[in-house]
C-alpha cells in the first residue's frame, strides 16, 4: 500500500489532502487532478472549516466491495465511500473523515453514462467530501438540498450537471 502526502499543495492550502493509493488503476494526473478541483470544490461549500483534512483512498473493486461489506452489509462493490469523523474537537486543523474510491466502478459508470472519467470522479469525490460535512441523503427533502449544492458546486468549477 502506497501513502503519500501531498504536502507541497498544502503549504497554499488550508485543506489538507492525504493520499493512499492501494490500485495500480490510478493514475498520478487523476489524482493530482481531484485534489484540485476538491480543493476548489471546499471553498465553495457553505460552513466548511476553513482549515481541514480529509483522507482518500483510491482503490479497486475487490476493496470497496470489503469495505461496503464490513461496513454497510452489503456485498457489493460501489463507488464512493465516506467515514465521516464523528469526534472532531477545535483544534487548528480538523480532520473531517476518509473517502474511498473505487476505480473500476467510477470507470464503468462514467462510461455508461458517457461522461469523462475526470468529470465523474470529480462529482463523486465532492459527493464524499459533503458526506465528511454532515450532508446526507436518506431523506428527499436532504437528498435534494445535496443535489442541488453538487451542482451548483461543480457549475462553479466547471462541470456540468451530473444528474442530466
Amino acid at each position: 500500500m502506497l501513502a503519500i502526502f501531498n504536502s507541497f499543495a498544502s503549504l497554499f492550502s488550508r485543506f489538507k489532502i492525504i493520499i493512499v493509493r492501494d490500485a495500480v488503476a490510478w493514475r498520478d494526473r487523476d489524482i493530482y487532478y481531484l485534489l484540485w478541483q476538491l480543493r476548489r470544490a471546499h471553498r465553495q461549500i457553505p460552513n466548511a472549516p476553513k482549515r481541514a483534512a480529509i483522507e482518500i483512498l483510491f482503490t479497486d473493486d475487490k476493496q470497496m466491495k470489503k469495505l461496503k461489506k464490513d461496513f454497510l452489509h452489503s456485498d457489493k462493490a460501489t463507488n464512493v465511500l465516506s467515514f465521516p469523523n464523528h469526534h472532531r474537537h477545535d483544534t487548528k486543523d480538523i480532520f473531517l473523515g476518509s473517502i474511498a474510491l473505487g476505480h473500476g466502478v467510477i470507470n464503468r459508470e462514467a462510461r455508461a453514462m458517457q461522461k469523462t472519467f475526470r468529470n465523474h470522479l470529480t462529482h463523486l469525490g465532492i459527493h464524499g467530501l459533503l458526506h465528511l460535512l454532515d450532508f446526507d441523503h436518506q431523506q428527499d427533502s436532504e437528498a435534494d438540498a445535496m443535489e442541488r449544492l453538487e451542482i451548483s458546486i461543480l457549475s462553479r468549477i466547471g462541470i456540468g450537471d451530473p444528474y442530466q
